[in-house]
């Protein structure tokens, strides 16, 4: 009696710590890919002193086979024109056809646990599923850092299935502000992504296990919780 009162302690632990996968969640494959990240201070979903600053933390994913010449972007201001103004944090240079992200994993106080969502196709990127839970989601670096599983059945699309995945274009986007509409004034808004202008996103080939890493430049934003200082993107092929 006494082993099967702590068996059911365990699994109440388990669940109370979300360690179940969403029902939606699919098989793994075997082929993943391992996106890593560092800020210059905090990963801080809420200011310390300013209790009404929310921050959040996105990891866009590109997933078309494209040739690499447009992928996800931030969303700066007022966006619109050619890039489209997207969800409010990531658009593209062809988010008017809705081109340019295909799922993406968000982290701040409405996804604390890192969810895993799926654009939806034909909506300019405005639109997207219900949360999903990725393969693994933690922080790292005495919370400096996040670190984000993702297999192959995680990234596919309707087109793209995981056994068909070769090429994918990746940013890490962070900001303090999602934009919910294009005339929304944003004064106090700041954002960060890969590259000067945050358009840098990295594209990689899927087809060899390989590590990509880079980093990106401090002080380009003003706010140390949402400076991003290192990255890297692994890639675990399996045939």
């Amino acid at each position: 009696m006494k082993n099967i009162s702590i068996l059911l302690i365990i699994i109440v632990i388990l669940f109370s710590f979300g360690c179940a996968k969403s029902p939606d969640h699919k098989e793994e494959t075997g082929s993943q890919i391992i996106v890593e990240f560092k800020v210059k201070g905090k990963i801080n979903i809420t200011d310390r002193d300013e209790k009404n600053l929310l921050r959040n933390y996105f990891i866009a994913i590109n997933c078309d086979n494209s040739d690499g010449s447009y992928g996800p972007i931030p969303v700066v201001y007022k966006a619109s024109g050619a890039y489209g103004w997207g969800n409010g944090w990531g658009t593209s240079d062809k988010a008017t056809q809705s081109k340019g992200i295909t799922s993406f994993l968000e982290y701040n106080i409405d996804n604390s646990e890192g969810n895993f969502y799926k654009i939806i196709p034909g909506t300019q990127l405005r639109q997207y599923s219900s949360p999903i839970i990725p393969t693994s989601c933690s922080l790292t670096d005495d919370g400096k850092g996040i670190r984000a599983v993702f297999d192959f059945s995680d990234i596919e699309t309707e087109s793209i299935s995981a056994d068909n995945i070769k090429k994918l274009q990746i940013n890490i986007i962070t900001n303090n502000l999602i934009i919910s509409n294009t005339t929304e004034n944003t004064p106090g808004r700041r954002y960060d992504a890969l590259g000067p202008k945050g358009n840098d996103f990295i594209d990689i080939e899927t087809d060899r296990s390989y590590t990509y890493t880079g980093t990106d430049d401090e002080g380009d934003v003003a706010d140390e919780d949402l400076d991003i200082t290192k990255w890297s993107v692994q890639v675990i092929y399996k045939d």
